[in-house]
Order: C-alpha cells, then sequence, then structure tokens
C-alpha cells in the first residue's frame, strides 16, 4: 500500500486477491490473511473480518505513532511527515496546521 491509499476489501475485484493488505506490514493480519479472505468475511456477515481489519488499522497507527514520536525526539519531524503524508492530501491533514519548523 502507498501513503494515503484505502481501499474497500468488501468490494468484488478482491475476491481472487491472495495478497495481504500491505505486503509490508507486520500485524498479524497481513501475515496471516488475504485481501479474498476478508473479502470473503465481508460479503458474508462474518464479523471476524472486522475484528482482522481493525487490529490492522491498530497496528497501522501504532507504527504510525511511533515514528513520529521517534522524528520529534531527534527532531526530524518534517522529514518523517513526508513519509507518511500523501502530497496530495497535505492541505487536508491535521499536519497541515501546524508550525512544523524549530
Amino acid at each position: 500500500m502507498k501513503v494515503g491509499e484505502h481501499f474497500n476489501v468488501a468490494k468484488g475485484l478482491f475476491k481472487h486477491d491472495d495478497r495481504p493488505i500491505d505486503s509490508e506490514c507486520g500485524c498479524a493480519t497481513c501475515r496471516n490473511y488475504s485481501r479474498a479472505y476478508l473479502h470473503h468475511c465481508f460479503k458474508s456477515g462474518e464479523l471476524v473480518g472486522g475484528s482482522l481489519v481493525a487490529q490492522h488499522n491498530v497496528y497501522f497507527m501504532n507504527e504510525l505513532m511511533a515514528s513520529i514520536r521517534a522524528a520529534i525526539r531527534e527532531n526530524r519531524l518534517e522529514e518523517e511527515k513526508a513519509k507518511w503524508v500523501h502530497p496530495d492530501l497535505e492541505q487536508k491533514s491535521a499536519l497541515a496546521s501546524f508550525n512544523l519548523r524549530t
């Protein structure tokens, strides 16, 4: 996945997609389940699908916050922001309203 990318696994194009949500993610969902399985869960109403996606989202947010905390400690928040905020979304982001210069 790319920064700022999101998708709906319930859409038909994921029906036979054996890839994880994000091939670079280390969460249990991405290590163990495919987009096709998640698609099946959402289409069949299995609650585990929502739990697995929530697990991925929490892992992602924890990674994001850890990298932001490290960037603040190392005085490189602007550089870190460029890794996480898609250029098209920067003006809409909460970070855009802050002056990140130190």
